[in-house]
């Protein structure tokens, strides 16, 4: 392809021909104006939208000043609006409040609606009105992903991966359920994109399931069983330069259970994201069996009971701190005995969803529709 732009030719600087001085003078300051908005509204949050005097518009060739500031009453304070101006004709425009932004015209420079009203480079506070338009983007897999958008108003939406799923509490000699991953953040934006760069969306992974505790060990005195460990957090999603979600926090492991019984092994407590379960206790005969051991990054020995006839307690689930992450790991089972059998392992932490690889289905994810 060649030749696609055409030149226009500077104006002469000395009196000569109209068409070769004003008349490409004109021109020229015509293509200058086209799209010209320099209003300034501002939404003060309590119902009410101003524009101070002093702003130009251009709307369909024509430039109209703003000579006095003027206030618009928002119908609804939580909703958002767009100024829409109308050319009455007369050589006079009027202001009035659109949900709906026009269509960015490319020709025109600006955004008109189907009414022919320009409506304004700007958009007050509040949640869009009713659905939005076609959807142009979506990305549902964790990972980032660069966006190519035409100039105009959008519309998007992003949830952030799912974390916060606490332990489960051990059921006497039962050992607790792992933490499942369940809440979310969910964002909303309106915004206007000028189609120069590329957006880049990045989508957060779910957290990883929380492993469960091990079962106590015993005949007629069983150990507790170990308390299941927190799942991984929930990693944010973000719009760069536009919106971005919380990230979600790791669970918690139902740990901080403080009583346990005579010749019992009290089980070891899981721990939240990237932590290993504690192991459990030894069973003590006719004392208290000692708690196991908090786990951190790595494996801590079984906790010593009182009792020397007791069984072992179970060995702490491991948690993984690998580039792809894990699931934790359930807690061992307590070891048998006549006297006071041993405490279930703790169930170990997930890990956080930044540690799933990209393109995991397990994530939140990020949409834009057109407006």
């Amino acid at each position: 392809m060649a030749n696609e732009f055409k030149q226009l030719p500077n104006p002469t600087n000395v009196p000569e021909a109209v068409s070769t001085g004003y008349q490409r003078q004109n021109t020229n300051i015509f293509c200058l104006q086209t799209g010209l908005d320099t209003t300034a509204p501002f939404d003060n949050g309590s119902g009410t939208i101003s524009i101070p005097a002093g702003g130009v518009v251009e709307i369909n060739g024509v430039l109209f000043k703003l000579n006095s500031t003027i206030s618009l009453s928002k119908p609804s304070n939580n909703t958002a609006y767009w100024v829409a101006i109308t050319d009455n004709g007369n050589g006079t425009a009027s202001a009035s409040l659109v949900t709906r932004p026009g269509i960015y015209d490319f020709g025109k420079l600006g955004c008109y609606t189907a009414e022919n009203k320009r409506t304004l480079n700007w958009v007050s506070r509040g949640t869009l009105s009713g659905s939005p338009g076609a959807q142009v983007f979506s990305k549902t897999t964790k990972g980032i992903q660069e966006v190519s958008l035409q100039r105009g108003w959008y519309y998007a939406e992003l949830r952030s991966g799912l974390g916060a799923g606490d332990g489960g509490a051990n059921a006497g000699a039962s050992g607790g359920s792992g933490g499942v991953p369940s809440v979310y953040d969910t964002k909303y934006r309106i915004f206007f994109h000028e189609g120069k760069v590329l957006l880049t969306a990045k989508v957060g992974g779910n957290g990883y399931n929380g492993g469960a505790g091990g079962n106590g060990g015993g005949y007629n005195r069983k150990g507790t069983g170990g308390f299941g460990g927190g799942s991984g957090a929930g990693e944010e999603s973000e719009l760069r330069g536009i919106i971005k979600t919380n990230r979600i926090r790791e669970g918690n492991s139902s740990g901080g259970q403080t009583g346990f019984i005579s010749g019992y092994g009290q089980g070891g407590q899981g721990r939240s994201g990237l932590a290993n379960g504690g192991n459990g206790g030894y069973g003590g005969s006719g004392s208290y069996g000692s708690i196991g051991e908090t786990g951190e990054r790595n494996d801590n020995a079984a906790g010593e009971g009182f009792g020397d006839t007791g069984g072992s307690g179970g060995t702490g689930g491991r948690s993984y701190k690998g580039s792809n992450g894990a699931d934790g790991v359930v807690g061992g089972k307590g070891v048998y005995s006549n006297t006071g059998g041993g405490g279930g392992g703790g169930g170990g932490g997930g890990a956080p969803g930044w540690q799933r690889p990209d393109g995991d289905s397990a994530a939140g994810y990020c949409t834009i529709s057109k407006l």
